[in-house]
């Protein structure tokens, strides 16, 4: 696993000193200014059925802070990231694993964590960010594999992140450390990680990528207090193929993915049935998935459109949505057969100041599936029809303190 990280660190720096673009934390001149980044969001998930409940996140996500720009090469950020739901009256120890907050024990209802980011130019078109990750786009991972509501609706990733941006490619290689223990920690700790690389062939006013990404998510730690809690790993793989087209204003988008899901530690076991056909065992604990996936975007000035669908079987996303998941999130101890999920949206962005305010709607079609669930007979759940719908408003306005 070293080896292969240690690979991976310098393939990216060398497609990083062989690019030409500027870096992505290069500066003209030193200066210093004051920055209001933030999400205002409304979004109403309105979610039936035995995979997923439907939820309501109305709050913010404000991060005050101010840049130092050093010198052309080096940037450092301070400040804090402030989230809050409206009508909460506290807020979910530990990480959220999932976009909604869930868990009974609550932090006090001011939710505030430190900001502090430092990008170094390490070469043209290659970035090191230390502390407070960049991630304004999801790391560049497909929705499959990354749900876009952890951009405001989640702490900010903090570890370490190499960024790649030059003509023929682009990567993302970063590490999140969700949950830190002290030495003898009655829990476990939480690191998410991934890479996103995506080279990619310009055509005059076409591009062809051919994406990669994988996702992974460590629980363990050395020096637990409870040392019988079993270290294991989850891991989000994908490889795809995709086709742009830029004209004007006008934008499309072609792509389809290939995706994988497996798990280290602990045993898959077997499903065990009664005479009757009634399930005795508890559901699989999946060892290894698939999932495949095609979408179709088009964007035109304010306007987008797309059109997606997918199908999969054993599969779990680590960071994406639940409504790729072949585990039920609201059923206990049910697990589902093969899902195909046919989804459309729409969504509009107004842009005006230093704001940028977008409604959105996404309208997802389940068709028929069955399922597994301890002491039920297998269940068959029919085809079913779902919606989300939101409205956000994101601020960065930027002030000047000195040129």
């Amino acid at each position: 696993m070293k080896l292969r990280l240690a690979g991976l660190i310098g393939l990216i720096g060398l497609l990083g000193l062989m690019g030409a673009e500027r870096p992505v934390a290069a500066q003209d001149s030193a200066r210093l200014a004051l920055h209001l980044d933030g999400t205002l969001f409304f979004v109403n998930n309105e979610y039936t059925g035995n995979r997923l409940d439907g939820y309501t996140l109305p709050g913010f996500a404000l991060q005050p802070k101010v840049e130092w720009r050093m010198d052309r090469r080096v940037s450092l950020q301070g400040g804090l990231h402030w989230l809050h739901y409206w009508g909460a009256v506290g807020f979910p120890q530990g990480p959220l694993n999932e976009v909604h907050p869930l868990g009974s024990d609550t932090l006090g209802p001011l939710h505030v964590v430190p900001w502090l980011q430092a990008r170094i130019a390490l070469a043209p078109a290659l970035t090191l960010v230390l502390g407070s990750l960049h991630n304004a786009d999801g790391h560049g991972l497909p929705y499959p594999l990354y749900n876009p509501e952890r951009l405001y609706a989640v702490d900010p990733d903090a570890g370490a992140q190499l960024l790649l941006d030059c003509r023929h490619a682009a990567a993302d290689l970063w590490v999140d450390w969700r949950r830190f223990i002290w030495y003898r920690s009655p829990f476990q700790e939480i690191i998410n990680g991934g890479l996103t690389l995506v080279p990619r062939l310009p055509l005059g006013a076409w591009e062809l990528a051919l994406p990669l990404h994988t996702v992974v998510q460590h629980h363990g730690g050395e020096g637990l207090y409870d040392s019988t809690q079993s270290h294991y790993n989850h891991f989000n793989a994908a490889a795809g193929l995709r086709l742009g087209y830029t004209g004007g204003d006008l934008r499309l988008t072609a792509e389809a993915y290939a995706l994988h899901y497996s798990r280290t530690g602990g045993p898959e076991g077997q499903l065990v049935y009664d005479e009757w056909g009634c399930l005795r065992s508890e559901p699989l604990r999946f060892k290894q998935g698939w999932g495949a996936s095609t979408r179709l975007h088009a964007a035109w000035r304010g306007a987008e459109a797309e059109v997606a669908y997918w199908v999969g079987e054993r599969f779990v996303p680590i960071l994406g949505s639940y409504h790729y998941s072949n585990v039920s999130s609201n059923t206990p101890s049910m697990t589902h057969d093969r899902i195909r999920v046919l989804s459309a949206g729409a969504r509009y962005r107004w842009q005006f100041g230093g704001c940028d305010l977008e409604m959105q709607g996404t309208l997802y079609h389940y068709f028929a599936y069955t399922a597994d669930r301890k002491d039920y007979w297998k269940c068959y759940c029919p085809a079913e029809t779902m919606f989300g719908l939101g409205a956000l408003l994101r601020l960065h306005p930027t002030i000047p303190l000195v040129r």
